[in-house]
């Protein structure tokens, strides 16, 4: 005998191959089966009759038949008085009387020993029997009452032999083999994959929190941004609005300083002296018209404005300090005294130009004649009527 093995097994199959594929032995066969010549009578009817069998399982696979142990007695109750209903009992013997022989007991001990031993027989063999219906009716219920079954594909069986006559054929049976052996590795690694799928878990939970702490601290470093814009736009303004308000400052402060100035040259001049002499009059020289001399008298000094007593306007019949200048002025009309007003507000108002000497005033019939003196080092004004 050949041990034919997968390394050897080509070689062997070419060779019977060769031997066996022979004409004589196809038309044997042909002639056996009846297909050449044709022969209807050449299978017998009896080979047809397992292939009739619509199920290779039977359905009782231990026949019920009732043991002679027990007896059959046809059943009296009306809830099986449709169907055939038996009952069934264990027939003993008679129980023996009081004075019974010792020997009489043994045989009947034996009797009921023998009893009770076919009955326990008999009880194995039916509960293996509702074993196996049990079985049967599992099956058949699960046929009946199971829904869109999903059949799996049907793996290559690797036992046996194997027809190695393509790559295609040897690729499934790989794939087989492989199927197998990778679902034995993923049953062995389930543990250590439970711990990677919870490590991947903890690690993906770990980059969501730092994405949202990086989300939350670009929020905050956009809205301190926007603040400090807004800040230093607001400082800007701020500063804007400073300088506009010291500028206007400035240019009111410099008005009112040359409106202020203006009205001192026009409503008001500023002199000072001691005494007056009487009879003066209006001269260039030191040397007055009359050769008088200021009055020894007339003393105290005073602030007044000299064009304002020339033009009667201004703050010229009393000067700002203390004391008294005494004149000897005559006009037409003797003013009569009268209380001194309130005082208003200095509204800024443009005033007529001022002449810049004394030249330049034009008598009136109120002042005749004004001379001017230096005595004492201070300027004297003579005024004469």
């Amino acid at each position: 005998m050949i041990e034919i093995t997968k390394f050897n097994l080509l070689k062997h199959y070419a060779t019977a191959r060769d031997s066996a594929f022979q004409k004589t032995t196809v038309l044997s066969a042909f002639e056996k089966t009846g297909i050449w010549p044709f022969n209807r009578s050449a299978i017998p009817a009896s080979a047809y009759e397992p292939s009739k069998n619509s199920t290779t399982r039977s359905a009782q696979p231990i026949p019920a038949r009732l043991a002679p142990t027990f007896v059959p007695t046809p059943s009296t109750s009306s809830a099986s008085a449709d169907s055939e209903a038996i009952q069934l009992h264990i027939p003993i013997p008679a129980k023996l009387p009081k004075d019974a022989s010792k020997k009489a007991l043994q045989v009947q001990n034996e009797e009921l020993r023998n009893i009770v031993g076919d009955a326990s027989h008999e009880m194995s063999k039916a509960y293996g029997q509702m074993k196996l219906m049990d079985h049967e009716n599992e099956l058949l219920r699960q046929q009946l009452f199971a829904k869109d079954q999903k059949r799996g594909k049907k793996a290559v069986n690797s036992n046996g032999p194997r027809l190695m006559t393509s790559g295609a054929m040897l690729d499934e049976l790989a794939k087989g083999v492989w199927a197998q052996l990778i679902s034995e590795v993923h049953k062995e690694a389930k543990p250590k994959f439970r711990i990677a799928r919870a490590v991947i878990a903890e690690h993906e939970k770990q980059e969501e929190t730092e994405r949202k702490a990086r989300e939350k601290a670009e929020k905050a470093k956009e809205k301190a941004r926007l603040k400090e814009a807004r800040a230093q736009e607001e400082a800007k303004k701020r500063e804007e609005k400073r300088k506009m308000l010291k500028e206007e400052r400035e240019r009111k402060r410099k008005e009112k300083v040359t409106q202020v100035s203006r009205g001192r040259r026009t409503k008001r001049g500023h002199g000072r002296g001691r005494g007056a002499v009487p009879g003066a009059s209006i001269s260039d020289d030191n040397d007055s018209d009359t050769g008088g001399k200021p009055d020894q008298r007339s003393g105290g000094r005073g602030r007044g404005s000299v064009r304002g007593r020339v033009r009667g306007r201004g703050r010229g019949q009393r000067g700002r300090g203390r004391g008294r200048v005494q004149t000897n002025v005559q006009t037409q009309t003797q003013p009569q005294p009268q209380p001194r007003p309130r005082p208003r507000p200095n509204y800024k108002q443009t005033e007529p130009a001022v002449p810049s000497t004394l030249e330049e005033i034009e008598p009136t019939n109120i002042i005749h004649t004004v001379n001017t003196e230096v005595w004492g080092g201070c300027d004297v004004l003579h005024f004469v009527g």
